[in-house]
């Protein structure tokens, strides 16, 4: 697993929106935040891919930079899952990489 401060601070950000606040429970937030914490903290990679969305452009290069497998999203107006792929990782979401990757019905 690979993140970095960016998407750490960003998953903190979101996690406070209200619409997100009915389905997230603060503790949960904290768990998932607690792990992230010890994934590979990404750093210094290098800024050279664009999205839809340009605040979601540097998963893009962390995946790249990670030489990630998958890159996992519902954000559809970032235009990060039309894309399908960047470099060899994949881009799906969690509901497909469910149902293809770990072949879990939902």
């Amino acid at each position: 697993m690979a993140t970095c401060e960016e998407q750490i601070e960003e998953l903190r950000r979101a996690s406070r929106y209200p619409k997100l606040r009915e389905i997230l429970k603060p503790h949960l937030v904290g768990k998932m935040l607690n792990t992230l914490q010890r994934a590979d903290i990404y750093t210094g990679f290098r800024k050279k891919h664009t999205a839809d969305d340009p605040q979601d452009a540097y998963l893009l290069d962390l995946a790249e930079a990670a030489e990630a497998q998958f890159l996992l999203t519902g954000d559809k107006q970032s235009g990060l899952l039309a894309r399908r792929k960047v470099g060899g990782t994949k881009i799906m979401s969690a509901a497909s990489f469910l149902r293809t990757v770990l072949k879990h019905e939902l």
